[in-house]
């Protein structure tokens, strides 16, 4: 290696040494308590990743709700009056009978 080369890894390499030196000072505890990349890391990080999401799309969901919108009440009317159609149709080509009808028409609304 040249002279100049050794001289800057060197120093780049006391550098780095020193950092570290200062970083593991004898009152931090900084290599006690482990770091993120351990096995714990692995494992508790992408799970709190997991929870949060969770907790900010429920949160978004309830505040939209309590906003006034309701994603499904729409559908679900749709849904009634679809239902409500296709039993009369049946009533009305005598598949049911009255009574059955007046059942299922209860049940439904």
């Amino acid at each position: 290696m040249a002279k100049g080369t050794r001289y800057l890894f060197t120093t780049t390499a006391l550098l780095f040494a020193t950092s570290e030196v200062a970083a593991a000072a004898p009152g931090d505890n900084y290599y006690r308590h482990g770091d993120m990349m351990s096995w714990g890391g692995w494992f508790v990080g992408p799970i709190m990743m997991l929870l949060f999401v969770g907790l900010l799309v429920a949160a978004i969901v309830v505040a939209l709700r309590l906003a006034g919108l309701d994603f499904g009440a729409g559908r679900r009317e749709s849904d009634v009056s679809r239902a409500l159609s296709i039993l009369q149709e049946r009533y009305a080509r005598g598949e049911i009978d009255h009574e059955e009808y007046e059942e299922r028409r209860r049940r439904l609304v």
